[in-house]
């Protein structure tokens, strides 16, 4: 490149971010109607703007695969509900997870929900769970069989929701 072209690139990007950085000036006309500008005036008064709203989450941990089942009796165990990549909208504050075993669950088997690869409460001989309060941004669900003394015997595979919520 030539030295003019990068000096005139570097005064067009000068250029612009000064303008990101503009002051806001308030006024008010003889009607009484308020009117904004970015240049002031003799009767203007300049405008403090608060910090931007943002809202940090925490990033879901990463993946990692279930071993294999060690029961044999259990060909299948799913989270039916929510679907995957489903996206929870803002405003509901508790999320029903259904899970299907095929066969059904036998008696002395439990299942727990893996929120994040952590779980979610106890384990329960139910295939009907109830989540609440879940941060904003991406979760994944997991159903997993345990048996009586906490093992586990199979994993679902994992289930991704968007979770939204209001930034205010």
């Amino acid at each position: 490149m030539r030295k003019t072209t990068v000096y005139a690139l570097l005064t067009l990007k000068l250029l612009v971010s000064q303008a990101a950085i503009a002051e806001i000036y308030r006024s008010v006309d003889e009607k009484g109607d308020v009117k904004f500008s970015d240049s002031p005036d003799k009767k203007s008064e300049k405008i403090e703007l608060p910090p931007t709203n943002t809202q940090q989450f925490d990033k879901p941990t990463p993946y990692t695969p279930a071993s294999k089942a060690t029961d044999p009796d259990y060909d299948k165990v799913g989270i039916t509900s929510p679907h995957d990549g489903e996206t929870i909208p803002p405003g509901v504050t508790t999320i029903n997870v259904s899970v299907s075993t095929a066969p059904t669950l036998h008696s002395e088997h439990k299942i727990v929900i893996l929120l994040d690869g952590s779980p979610s409460g106890t384990a329960q001989h139910t295939s009907s769970f109830t989540l609440g309060n879940l941060y904003r941004g991406e979760h994944r669900l997991q159903a997993q069989i345990v048996d009586p003394q906490g093992k586990e015997i199979r994993t679902s595979e994992p289930v991704i929701i968007f979770v939204k919520r209001s930034s205010n």
